[in-house]
């Protein structure tokens, strides 16, 4: 392995505070991606659970019940994944959002699409 770089410095003080600042960098940018993310679809992901569930029943019975099971299935995608994905989505380009140093040609979403779950929803599923 080639050494691309040298700091000099006394080691328990230098090393010691970059690796805390390195920390705190960290901490600081997963509470920003985790912290209240999931807050406004949860009834969406509670239903999508439900959904789910219900779908893996019909499928499960003695006398499978595949219309049902279909519906199920449809509805656990379109209510629980679907709302999921978009917000995971929109969730980790909001720091570009927040920067506006991505140009909106490589945007996904606006910030317009951002305060609405089912416009993200309809942006996704088109």
């Amino acid at each position: 392995a080639r050494i691309l770089g040298v700091v000099r410095g006394t080691f328990a003080d230098d090393y010691v505070r970059l690796v805390t600042e390195a920390e705190r960098r960290f901490r600081q940018a997963q509470g920003s991606a985790y912290d209240g993310m999931y807050n406004h679809i949860k009834p969406l992901l509670a239903v999508g659970v439900l959904s789910a569930a219900g779908s893996v029943v019909c499928f499960l019975l003695p006398v499978p019940l595949l219309g049902p099971g279909v519906g199920l299935a449809a509805c656990a995608f379109t209510i629980g994944y679907l709302p999921w994905f978009a917000t995971t989505v929109a969730a980790f380009e909001r720091e570009d959002l927040d920067g506006e140093s991505a140009p909106l040609s490589r945007r996904l979403f606006t910030r317009d699409d951002l305060r609405s779950p089912l416009t993200l929803v309809v942006k996704v599923v088109a």
